[in-house]
This record gives structure tokens, C-alpha cells and sequence, in this order.
């Protein structure tokens, strides 16, 4: 099993750098690392809360998050090789748009996820000329396909070393 879930990025209207924030970006779970990955993270967690709001997301602390993290470490490299080949096939797919690479946060969709887990931001739908992209189904494609390579050379990678 394998568990990846698909999102647009977003830049807050405030930002100095928005008309720069472009690309697509790769996640797994763990400690975030940068403080975009925080900020990332803490936007796409604040939606739960509208989507399901008996959930307390925001009351998430370090010691609960520790414990998931401890639970899906088993699944780390997994996780992290995963994200690195979508990337990887994103960039491929998309070679005009800028890859901001493979990156770590505390994302509430993939925790408890027992199995190889990554989020995807496709692009910035904040961005004029990528919200543009966006509704063109020949670039839809492409990150589909994309998306899709990545999980290929994924499935490649762990039938050989599963001897399959």
C-alpha cells in the first residue's frame, strides 16, 4: 500500500516573494526542517479543521507528534525515497516550472499512514500564471503522469530489492 495525497500550494497575499513562489514541491513525514515546511504544514493542517472540526489539530504537541513519528518510522525510507522519485518525475514532467525539491513537515493527512506515505504540491495556485496552469488539462496531465512516473520507479525500485 502506498498512501499519497495530491494538494495546490498557496502563498499568503502578504508574502514579499509571492510573485516568486513557484513549483512543485514533494513532502513526508517528519520534523519539518525549514521554516517554509512549518508554514506549510501548519496552513495545510489549519484546513482539517474546517473539514472535520472535531478535530483538534492545532493542540497537536511536539511529545504527540514524536510518538506518530516513532510509529511511521518504519516507514521513513520508504517515505523519503517515494517523494524523492515523484519529485524527481515531476521535474521531468514540468521542466519550465521550478522544483523546490524534497522536503519534511508534520502533515496531519499522512499521520498514521502504515505505509510508504508522501503529499504532493503541485503547483501554486496563488501564482497568476501558475492558477492558470492549473485549468489546462494538457498540464493536469502532466502532473498526473508525473505523479504516476514517480510511483513507478518506486514500485521498480522495491521489486528488485525484493528480489521480484
Amino acid at each position: 500500500d502506498i498512501f499519497i495525497s495530491i494538494h495546490c500550494n498557496a502563498a499568503p497575499r502578504k508574502k514579499v516573494k509571492l510573485k516568486t513562489m513557484r513549483g512543485s514541491e514533494t513532502y513526508f513525514l517528519s520534523l519539518a526542517k525549514t521554516d517554509d515546511a512549518r508554514a506549510t504544514a501548519a496552513m495545510e493542517n489549519s484546513a482539517i479543521e474546517f473539514e472535520q472540526p472535531q478535530k483538534n489539530v492545532a493542540n497537536q504537541d511536539d511529545v504527540q507528534f514524536i510518538l506518530w513519528d516513532m510509529v511511521q518510522n518504519e516507514f521513513l525510507t520508504e517515505s523519503s525515497d517515494l517523494a524523492e522519485l515523484v519529485q524527481e518525475s515531476l521535474s521531468r514532467k514540468l521542466p519550465s516550472e521550478p522544483n523546490r525539491g524534497i522536503n519534511q513537515a508534520g502533515f496531519y493527512v499522512l499521520n498514521g499512514a502504515y505505509m510508504p506515505a508522501i503529499l504532493v504540491e503541485t503547483s501554486f495556485i496563488s501564482h497568476k500564471e501558475e492558477e492558470k496552469l492549473l485549468k489546462k488539462p494538457d498540464n493536469l496531465k502532466k502532473i498526473a503522469l508525473g505523479i504516476a512516473g514517480g510511483l513507478a520507479a518506486f514500485a521498480q525500485k522495491y521489486k528488485k530489492e525484493m528480489g521480484q
